[in-house]
């Protein structure tokens, strides 16, 4: 929590990334560890030291730009697709059901954006980028919340 680590969807953990404000000019160098945020229009979820150092912690969120100073080399990686704020397990399934020829894997998950009341899908087993991307471009429009996460 007090370290200087950031969650993002996709870039590889252990990814060295250097986060400046753009608004006041503060930077940090940041090392991702999670994945997230899964919230719209947000990009880098910042630990609180590291939001501290850029005096976001009252503000809570500020426009920023990425510079990726180290990435690691490419791992075997997969990409999923998280679909949330489904109100009952049923309409989570029922979802998921309709998008069993578009998605290898489904799994429904409890809790989204800390509700334990919510559930969420997970679309799960893409080998590439490019369905993933297509599908979570096909739900967004369809109105719903879907986000594109990077595995491995």
């Amino acid at each position: 929590m007090h370290g200087v680590t950031a969650a993002h969807r996709t870039l590889p953990f252990n990814s060295r990334v250097r986060v400046e404000r753009l608004d006041n000019g503060n930077f940090v160098d940041v090392r991702i560890n999670d994945r997230g945020p899964f919230v719209k229009g947000r990009v880098i979820d910042l630990s609180r030291g590291a939001a501290d150092q850029l005096s976001m912690l009252s503000k809570g969120v500020a426009p920023v730009r990425l510079i990726p100073l180290r990435v690691p080399q490419k791992k075997a990686i997969r990409w999923l697709v998280l679909v949330g704020g489904f109100d009952n397990r049923n309409d989570a399934k029922t979802f998921s059901i309709h998008l069993r020829d578009r998605a290898p894997r489904t799994r429904i998950i409890r809790g989204w954006h800390g509700s334990a009341a919510q559930y969420r899908v997970q679309l799960d087993g893409f080998r590439t980028r490019r369905p993933a991307t297509d599908l979570t471009l096909f739900l967004q429009e369809k109105g719903y919340e879907a986000f594109l996460v990077r595995v491995g």
